[in-house]
């Protein structure tokens, strides 16, 4: 198996690395080079939870195809409904939880650091475009290989919106309070 987790986190590092020098030869404040490089960390951890381990062994993959895997869904809230009437309470709030949470920070981040990104309709438009891409890139993995590795899910990309408006909502609520100027700052000129 190709390691898609360990790839990602190496390619994160190295973008890490390289976000991080050129916001310091451009003499990036702290608190801008901090916030985008939890950027760049989160992005990263993001690809590897959403891509996983490819698997590359032919016997593998055709015992994969054989099996009754999960299945793509493209109905609004089927999958919802299903995961409610078929499993305890936990499970249901861990789910719908995660997939509410994968894109709230990106709510947060996008207005901190990017000016196009103070009105709710544009980050809701760049939350969506993400969601999208990782709906798209789970089902064009399953179409390659054959079989739904990577469930590509109507009501996930929902519930990601749903969270990084959430994100968008928390961050327009504190950058309004008293000493949090520095947030809107982040988007300010970089050089000191």
């Amino acid at each position: 198996m190709i390691s898609v987790p360990d790839l990602a986190r190496q390619l994160g590092i190295l973008a890490l690395v390289i976000t991080g020098l050129i916001l310091w030869r451009r003499r990036a404040t702290a608190l801008r080079l901090l916030a985008t490089l939890m950027l760049v960390a989160y992005l990263s951890v993001v690809a590897a939870m959403v891509l996983g381990s490819l698997p590359i062994d032919a016997r593998l993959i055709a015992d994969m195809r054989t099996q009754d895997l999960a299945h793509n869904s493209f109905v609004p809230f089927a999958t919802i409904r299903d995961l409610v009437a078929a499993h305890p309470l936990a499970v249901v709030l861990r789910q719908l939880g995660a997939n509410l949470l994968l894109l709230a920070p990106l709510g947060i981040l996008l207005p901190a650091l990017f000016p196009r990104f103070t009105t709710w309709r544009s980050t809701i438009g760049a939350i969506f475009a993400v969601s999208l891409s990782i709906e798209t890139a789970q089902l064009l993995m399953s179409a390659v290989l054959g079989f739904s590795y990577k469930v590509s899910d109507v009501d996930d990309l929902l519930l990601n919106m749903i969270g990084g408006v959430l994100g968008w909502v928390a961050f327009r609520i504190f950058a309004r309070f008293p000493g949090h100027a520095a947030l809107r700052g982040l988007r300010k000129a970089d050089t000191r």
